[in-house]
């Protein structure tokens, strides 16, 4: 569910408000406190100055104050461990110990904290650090396996989520694994977005999506939206319905907005190591799944002009390119086969010409529309 439900006022999201919607786990810890527990073993008992996320992100003023709750409650205590009290020191600090005992200072940082442990006299590390961090009580191991998604989110900042929002989901009847439940949401609003023609917020829902797909190594699934990325990018489903779209950016290739990323040619290459697919089994793949999606073209000639604004934006999706040629694309991005690319996409737009006369009758009024100096008002009172 996104953000915006159940949400604070601006300035105003405190677990305060928060927990008047939230579900408790079984251990009655609501998600501030989860996230709490999770980083507890980062701080100590004296701990006042602490990550600004806590307030911007989760809305905790008071995280020394949730510390202290937990620690009454059994969830978290001091640590005695002092291999575990080393490893949050920092080098310089551990060197300085051995060179003052007369130790060597060289190794492995692991060498090094078993050197300390064996050289230096206990007292003496203690009283150079006297307090030691916070630990999980076998309550609080417990208690933050109960709800494994919150840390997840929190670290992985998802558009659609935070720590709030994902507890709601999770706790929202039909009760499922937390994996299942989120991968099922990223699949929901990305079928409403592309029904919409939302494709900004399709293209941002499937990103998210795809590091959610991470998480377990998914990579054939990945594969299967990365190909569904590509398909909508390259039919020209790159912007949102309610704006006007103009032949000009669509055409040529160097400044068309029908242009798959980056993004799309690292992942695609990433998941196509990890499966150890060949460029000719990964064109039959983005072949067959494309087609499985693949949709009569939404614009039709005789009804054209209820997908036309005044101004000559079209405002629903057109196909510039078939299956074969988006996956030839692909490739040609990927090689920076620049010359073709720009055969491509001239060939597509005298193509898109031919198909769609009506869109491109009054193609003097785009390039008109590019003034700054003209009045568009009056353009379209003329129209």
């Amino acid at each position: 569910m996104p953000k915006t439900l159940n949400a604070d006022p601006p300035g105003k999201v405190t677990p305060k408000n928060r927990i008047k919607n939230a579900t408790p786990t079984e251990h009655g810890l609501y998600p501030h406190e989860i996230l709490a527990l999770d980083y507890a073993h980062t701080y100590y008992p004296s701990s006042s100055d602490f990550q600004g996320w806590w307030l911007y992100t989760h809305g905790v003023e008071d995280v020394r104050g949730v510390l202290s709750s937990l620690e009454e409650r059994g969830f978290i205590e001091e640590d005695n461990d002092l291999y575990t009290l080393l490893e949050m020191q920092d080098g310089s600090k551990i060197r300085e110990i051995l060179i003052a005992n007369g130790s060597k200072v060289s190794g492995t940082r692991e060498t090094v904290l078993e050197r300390v442990l064996e050289e230096v006299p206990e007292d003496e590390l203690i009283r150079q650090f006297p307090e030691f961090p916070y630990r999980l009580t076998e309550v609080g191991k417990s208690a933050l396996d109960e709800a494994p998604y919150i840390p997840y989110i929190a670290r992985n900042a998802l558009t659609e989520f935070d720590i709030w929002t994902v507890s709601e989901l999770i706790n929202t009847p039909p009760y499922m694994l937390w994996w299942n439940k989120i991968c099922d949401f990223y699949i929901e609003q990305r079928q409403k977005h592309i029904i919409n023609r939302d494709f900004g917020l399709y293209n941002n829902c499937s990103r998210d999506f795809i590091r959610i797909l991470k998480h377990k190594n998914m990579s054939n699934r990945i594969l299967e939206v990365l190909a569904e990325m590509v398909f909508y990018i390259l039919r020209g489903c790159t912007w949102n319905s309610s704006i006007p779209l103009y032949l000009n950016e669509l055409f040529p290739y160097e400044r068309s907005c029908a242009k798959i990323s980056q993004y799309e040619i690292v992942q695609v290459t990433r998941c196509q190591e990890e499966i150890g697919y060949s460029d000719e089994e990964l064109k039959v793949f983005f072949q067959d799944h494309m087609k499985s999606i693949d949709a009569p073209d939404p614009i039709q000639t005789d009804s054209l002009e209820s997908h036309i604004l005044l101004d000559n934006g079209i405002i629903a999706p057109v196909q510039l390119f078939s299956i074969d040629e988006c996956v030839d694309i692909f490739f040609l991005e990927r090689n920076k086969d620049i010359s073709r690319l720009e055969e491509m996409y001239q060939n597509a737009e005298e193509a898109f010409k031919q198909r769609y006369p009506k869109v491109c009758e009054n193609n003097f009024l785009m390039d008109i529309l590019s003034d700054e100096d003209v009045d568009l008002s009056s353009l379209i009172g003329e129209l």
